[in-house]
């Protein structure tokens, strides 16, 4: 059908850009090792050419933001009571069907957490949007999951201040993920799905916990493994800081900066 018609059409643009970018270029920029391996397996770009710059992540807030008490989603329980957080657009490929699903289960063992979902939707996804709600709607635990909507900064940064954890179920592989830098800066383990750049940047047991996408089992035993283990929480938390400190943005721009340096130096010999 036509939506088939398109993503072949996607696919076609997509090689004859980065291969056209990997014939014309001396060196390509990217931020993640699967990012590289699709440019170099899928887009035939030399393997030589690519170099790896991960994004930055900011310094942690030297103050707490002021909590977001006029914002029509505040319930004073977020306060009191532990919750996980997920942010992002929502959209099918991020998997949040599931995480309702295993908020659910989680939520059954009476142990008092929230979920809130904090993001926007778009037009053509509203849809799916009215989905979740119904979804979460039906549940037992529907006054324990708080959609949000759109954010502005300032409460946006309280809520990953306060959550216990950030999760991000994506169903689909995801690169340069600002959900996940966010968590880093804050210092905030990640619970996500062994996919692309997640994969990557969430180190299994390091700063986070990886599992299985579109598996609700594997996410409710996730969410009970940072709910109820204090020493896993805090290596994790730890790890999550360390990550922040090795990726700071004065560390990402001075290596961008001597990638230009060789580039520059590959085209001076080239053009000698």
């Amino acid at each position: 059908g036509q939506g088939r018609w398109r993503k072949a059409a996607a696919r076609l643009a997509f090689h004859a850009i980065y291969r056209s970018i990997g014939a014309l270029s001396h060196l390509v920029i990217e931020h993640s090792p699967s990012m590289r391996r699709s440019l170099v397996d899928g887009f035939g770009i030399r393997n030589d050419k690519v170099r790896t710059v991960p994004i930055g992540i900011p310094p942690a807030p030297v103050h707490d933001p002021p909590e977001p008490r006029d914002a029509t989603w505040w319930d004073e329980r977020l306060v009191r009571e532990p919750f996980f957080l997920f942010f992002g657009y929502l959209l099918p490929r991020k998997g949040l069907e599931f995480l309702i699903d295993a908020f659910a289960r989680f939520a059954a063992s009476r142990i008092p957490y929230r979920l809130v979902i904090a993001g926007g939707t778009l037009g053509y996804q509203r849809d799916y949007a009215e989905r979740l709600l119904e979804q979460a709607r039906s549940l037992e635990c529907a006054d324990r999951i708080t959609f949000t909507g759109f954010l502005n900064e300032q409460p946006l940064h309280w809520l990953y201040s306060r959550c216990r954890a950030v999760v991000l179920p994506y169903a689909y592989s995801i690169s340069a993920s600002l959900p996940l830098s966010f968590a880093f800066q804050h210092g905030k383990p990640v619970l996500g799905t062994r996919l692309g750049g997640l994969g990557d940047d969430v180190g299994d047991g390091v700063n986070g916990l990886l599992v299985e996408p579109r598996s609700v089992t594997a996410l409710c035993q996730g969410l009970m493994r940072l709910a109820r283990d204090d020493r896993l929480y805090d290596a994790l938390a730890a790890g999550a800081a360390l990550t922040r400190s090795e990726r700071s943005w004065d560390l990402c721009a001075r290596k961008t900066l001597a990638i230009y340096d060789e580039a520059l130096n590959a085209s001076r010999i080239s053009d000698a």
